[in-house]
């Protein structure tokens, strides 16, 4: 899964800290449920469009859509200019790799600002 685009959330309050991304595939099951090597995973599998919110280490929160090629990625507000590029290739990264940046597959050794 790649980035394909991201820019910083219209009419949002914290817009310094959100960004709607634009991704080369959709969301399915799979692909959401990979997420937990980045942290804490809630996915509402039974709504009428399937949704999630994932939790990461450093405070940085993804939501999204199954079936959507779109994503939310709120920073936290403690964030340093580049945190954003570091978490954007962190994130493709996990796919690309079939694991995590690291290669160990855990959220523990993971650490995103």
């Amino acid at each position: 899964m790649i980035i394909l685009s991201g820019r910083k959330a219209e009419n949002c309050l914290d817009g310094d800290f959100v960004f709607d991304y634009k991704l080369d595939s959709v969301w399915t099951k799979d692909l959401i449920k990979h997420l937990t090597v980045l942290g804490r995973l809630k996915y509402y599998e039974t709504f009428p469009r399937p949704m999630f919110q994932l939790t990461c280490a450093g405070g940085t929160i993804i939501k999204g859509v199954q079936g959507s090629d779109e994503c939310k990625i709120i920073f936290p507000r403690s964030s340093q200019p580049g945190d954003r590029k570091s978490f954007e290739e962190t994130f493709e990264k996990i796919f690309l790799n079939g694991g995590d940046a690291n290669g160990t597959k855990t959220a523990r050794n993971l650490r995103i600002r």
